[in-house]
């Protein structure tokens, strides 16, 4: 072993050794019925090795006991359980048996990011007291499997001889979407201590769908994908070009309308929801057989439906089309592709805004799920339906043909993040509207492995 990689493992062991010692200092052990229950599961779990679809080697699901004892025991007792989870999993139903060093560095691991989870927890309930369960659990998770991710590649990184990077996207970005679904499953258990709320159930069956769509990646073939559009491809004709420019002079007159209109009731929330818009549209991936990107500003603007007027929904929109298309671009954008794309979005955050704001309003009054489901069935349905009108033309293809394409692509996306932006906006209104933004870091872990799983196909 490389005297880098030695230097490696002592590092995170004495990192794993001092956390553990830090919990052991600062709390103790309380409920040793409840305690026995999650040691048992713990045990079990570590034992039980699934080989999930489409992913190298075989993944365990013990870490679901580990967080949720966050929550339900002290620190201490949760690095008990991380212990015994590490041992067991090293142990246990194993082609081979490891080696010592093995053990202490997977079980300082479990330690190490587990303490950062806690860490982040303590430090979001400071500033948000009353943040409700499904924000902490969100924060831990995103913490844990960061932290958990961050160290094993580490490793890796020296054994096999790749690139961080490389091996991260190779071993650990693929389970995060079976690790996110778990971690909502325990969020919606009613274990002992907590209730879970009827918006945490809005993620179980997107994430499923996820599950799906990802497990079927692997039996698409090339054939079954339209052939891609390149940027700079033939220019805009006839029907064509009549369609796109109305489409631009539509986008052009509502936004500005939404500029003389715009009248913040609160600039700091505006401000707050722009800056969080441009940051998640330049979260972006590029679709196979699809010309153009879809990013995360999406949920944002979803979001903002629910608790802004529609001068400010347009902005917004305006703007996620604007950095969705210009960042990162593999070739410069024309003004007019820029100016399409925003319009899109205007058009179908406006449709969105007036079904959410005042059809549905009296109708179902409280119903925020009901409302946002609708409300993101309107904003799909009009910006995919404009974009692949564009594409039918270009490509000289029916229409139903290149939105049943987009449609395969683009839904699970839209599903899960229209199921974040409801469970975002009910924890907002629960402790404050900047408490909307804290399952952004997960749907961005989210968007990442979404990413790199297109790439993939792509390849």
């Amino acid at each position: 072993m490389e005297k880098t990689a030695r230097i490696y493992i002592a590092a995170v062991t004495a990192a794993g050794v001092l956390s553990f010692g830090f919990a052991m200092f600062h709390a103790g052990f309380g409920d040793w019925p409840s305690f026995a229950v999650y040691l048992t599961l713990a045990m079990a779990l570590s034992i039980l090795k699934l080989r999930l679809p489409g992913l190298n080697g075989a993944y365990s699901f013990n870490f679901l006991v580990m967080i949720a004892a966050l929550f339900r025991h002290s620190l201490a007792e949760a690095l008990v359980l991380a212990a015994t989870c590490a041992l067991y999993q090293s142990l246990a139903n194993t082609s081979r048996r490891p080696r010592p060093v093995q053990v202490l560095f997977n079980t300082a691991n479990f330690w190490f990011s587990l303490t950062l989870a806690w860490l982040a927890v303590r430090v979001l309930e400071a500033f948000l007291p009353n943040a409700p369960l499904g924000a902490r659990l969100g924060i831990a998770a995103a913490a844990y499997f960061l932290a958990n991710t961050s160290i094993v590649s580490g490793i890796l990184m020296f054994v096999e001889r790749k690139p961080l990077r490389e091996v991260i996207a190779e071993w650990y970005v693929g389970p995060f979407i079976y690790f996110a679904a778990g971690i909502v499953l325990v969020g919606v258990a009613p274990l002992s201590g907590w209730t879970p709320s009827p918006e945490s159930c809005l993620l179980v069956l997107p994430l499923l769908w996820l599950l799906h769509f990802f497990s079927g990646l692997a039996k698409r073939t090339r054939e079954e994908q339209a052939s891609p559009v390149r940027d700079g491809g033939p220019a805009l004709a006839g029907a064509a070009r009549n369609y796109v420019y109305v489409a631009t002079a539509a986008g052009l007159l509502l936004l500005g309308g939404a500029l003389l209109a715009l009248r913040p009731e609160s600039w700091t929330r505006f401000l707050g929801y722009l800056a969080a818009v441009l940051i998640c549209s330049a979260w972006k991936a590029r679709l196979p057989g699809m010309e153009g990107t879809i990013g995360l500003g999406f949920v944002v603007t979803l979001s903002a439906i629910a608790a802004l007027s529609l001068p400010e929904v347009l902005v917004l929109a305006c703007g996620s089309g604007v950095v969705q298309t210009c960042w990162h671009a593999a070739r410069r954008p024309m003004r007019v592709q820029v100016a399409f794309n925003a319009a899109c979005l205007m058009a179908g955050n406006a449709a969105a805004w007036l079904l959410c704001r005042h059809i549905l309003a009296a109708r179902l009054d409280g119903l925020l799920v009901a409302q946002l489901t609708l409300a993101c069935a309107v904003q799909y349905a009009v910006n995919s339906l404009m974009v692949s009108r564009i594409i039918a033309y270009l490509q000289e293809k029916p229409l139903h043909e290149v939105w049943r394409e987009c449609y395969f692509w683009t839904f699970p996306y839209y599903l899960v993040g229209a199921a974040a932006a409801a469970l975002g906006i009910s924890i907002g209104r629960q402790a404050g509207w900047p408490a909307t933004f804290l399952l952004l870091p997960m749907m961005a872990m989210l968007s990442f492995t979404y990413h790199l799983k297109l790439r993939a196909v792509r390849a």
